[in-house]
């Protein structure tokens, strides 16, 4: 990053515009923080065997419960797909439009990144039913119909 920093200062861009500064300099200190919650994240990924299982075989599609009854199984439903949307949330450009909305919906000051699977389905259904962008929809709706784009706006 010190090689880029010069080469941008070389030619006539302010390094600035592009690296994070402090006092006229590179600021490695916050590149430092930043590698290692991103390092810390990637352990804590590495030491999941489920996220290894994924990662290794691919992607998992879950089998949804049959019957309302079984709660077990519709718990670990939802947990897969809380991981899903944590999983996609790490990437630095979230492809999948439900996790975008999921984003969207806890921006504030929720930290996707740094959510268990339990605390995530606990906060969705938290908020499942209350108002969301100016009380033209609900947060479930916000989700749920995260393939209409900007419609509910």
């Amino acid at each position: 990053l010190g090689q880029v920093w010069k080469d941008l200062a070389t030619s006539n861009v302010a390094p600035e515009d592009y690296l994070l500064a402090d006092a006229g300099k590179i600021d490695t200190k916050a590149y430092e923080d930043l590698f290692d919650k991103k390092l810390g994240q990637d352990m804590l990924l590495a030491n999941d065997p489920e996220f290894r299982a994924r990662y290794i075989d691919g992607y998992e599609f879950p089998d949804v419960p049959r019957f309302r009854q079984d709660t077990a199984a519709w718990e670990s439903f939802v947990r897969s797909w809380c991981d899903s949307v944590l999983l996609e949330a790490t990437k630095s450009r979230i492809g999948s439009l439900v996790a975008r909305r999921v984003a969207e919906v806890l921006k504030h000051p929720i930290v996707l990144e740094e959510l268990a699977a339990k605390d995530l389905a606990n906060l969705l259904r938290k908020n499942w039913n209350k108002c969301f962008l100016d009380q033209k929809c609900t947060v479930g709706d916000w989700i749920s119909k995260y393939s209409e784009h900007d419609q509910l706006r």
